[in-house]
């Protein structure tokens, strides 16, 4: 299935926004019906398309009485080929709607210490604070390969959790970035543990993935392999029925996260590539 994601900003006011598209350029004179209606969210994707096919996109902006229209962009749809594998897919962009159905996502934590917007979901490292998910399937990833993804801008130099299961201890899988000169640590049923890497820049939002394919564990920043070791183990990130995004214990994300992606079954990258918008 291809798709196209629209990403917006409005600096000011709004009551609501219309998305237009067209195959041809639009002329302001004779503009389309809009496909989509009342939005409040700078975020939109469009399913309606056809991969390879070239599409016109314009944004109205209403606030009141007045409505203004943006200027136009042109994009060509694409299909992502690992669809059939991702088992969620968050934008995170004012909500926690995930793309592909589920439901029962929660951040957990008091609203002092995060705020969900239109650039993403931004947590203050306090403890206890993460997005959680309560499956017991969604982040069993067993011995399949797959693929952990997210944009991450992390503005505390400290350690963080990105992926674990909600059990007490180090029980079964957690994904950790130390930014302080340790890329990856990836812990399962304590003492199989991996380590290296680099330290993951501060203040800089980028794509990062953590991906296992034909038993080695490798890692990327915006691309770019930054980890790889031989890895053999099931993983299990929802051990116990439940799976965290950012907190285990005080090793909680002090910065800004969106476009979370698990692909599972599936290592999408084992060598240098080129983030796309996804």
């Amino acid at each position: 299935m291809a798709s196209v994601k629209l990403e917006f900003a409005q600096y000011g006011d709004f009551t609501s926004f219309d998305i237009l598209r067209s195959q041809t350029p639009m002329s302001l004179a004779s503009l389309p019906s809009p496909i989509a209606t009342g939005l409040t969210k700078m975020f939109y994707e469009d399913f309606a398309v056809v991969s390879g096919a070239t599409y016109y996109y314009r944004v109205v902006t209403h606030y009141l009485t007045e409505s203004f229209v943006s200027d136009e962009i042109s994009l060509i749809a694409t299909e992502d080929p690992y669809l059939s594998y991702v088992v969620a897919h968050l934008p995170l962009r004012g909500n926690l709607l995930d793309l592909r159905g589920n439901t029962d996502w929660s951040i957990i934590g008091s609203n002092a210490n995060y705020s969900l917007t239109n650039d993403g979901l931004d947590l203050n490292g306090t403890f206890g604070t993460y997005l959680w998910n309560p499956s017991t399937v969604l982040c069993n990833m067993g011995t399949d390969d797959y693929c952990v993804e997210m944009y991450l801008r992390m503005d505390v130099n400290k350690n963080v959790t990105l992926i674990c299961d909600g059990a007490p201890g180090w029980q079964s899988g957690c994904a950790v970035a130390n930014l302080e000169g340790l890329l990856t640590r990836h812990v399962i049923y304590g003492p199989a543990v991996i380590k290296g890497g680099n330290a993951y820049p501060l203040a800089t939002l980028q794509h990062l993935a953590i991906t296992k394919n034909n038993g080695v564990f490798r890692s990327f920043f915006n691309g770019i392999k930054a980890f790889e070791s031989n890895y053999n183990y099931a993983t299990n990130f929802s051990y116990l029925g439940t799976c965290l995004f950012g907190a285990k214990y005080s090793e909680t994300i002090d910065g800004l996260v969106r476009d979370l992606r698990i692909t599972k079954g599936h290592a999408r990258y084992t060598s240098n590539f080129t983030p796309q918008v996804y």
